[in-house]
């Protein structure tokens, strides 16, 4: 890259925001390829770890993921033996999501990928810059 080009990059907020998450997903993708999940699966079953026994409108709230495409990660969830949809008794036309056994048994290695990405990701920075980062982000995405 160019003298120009860095100083365009380097002034675009936008640009910033964009590459970062590149780098992000990059870790993530290389992190998730051990366990045969993409993105998408990884925040599904991140949620469900968090709390199961909720709809997919529910997730699809907490993953900002559209009904279609949960709607596919689940099927290949199912398949895989992860989860399970059960009837919700509250609503005939809906499911419920829950973990199964090897659902739950692969939780602790969601969270603890999430730690690695993370740290790795922030690496560059002093702790408290880390925090003063995440803050910050929090602040732009509420």
């Amino acid at each position: 890259m160019d003298d120009r080009q860095n100083i365009v990059h380097s002034d675009s907020v936008g640009w910033l925001i964009n590459a970062a998450a590149i780098k992000v997903n990059g870790i993530m993708a290389a992190m998730l390829e051990p366990l045969n999940l993409t993105q998408g699966q990884f925040a599904i079953m991140k949620a469900l770890a968090e709390g199961d026994n909720i709809t997919q409108t529910e997730i699809g709230k907490v993953v900002a993921m559209p009904n279609y495409a949960i709607t596919r990660q689940l099927d290949i969830l199912e398949q895989r033996g992860l989860l399970v949809r059960q009837v919700d008794e509250f609503s005939r036309r809906s499911f419920r999501i829950c973990l199964t056994a090897a659902g739950r048994d692969l939780s602790p290695q969601l969270f603890a990928i999430t730690q690695i990405v993370n740290e790795n990701f922030l690496s560059s920075l002093q702790p408290q810059e880390a925090e003063h980062l995440k803050k910050l982000l929090q602040n732009l995405v509420a």
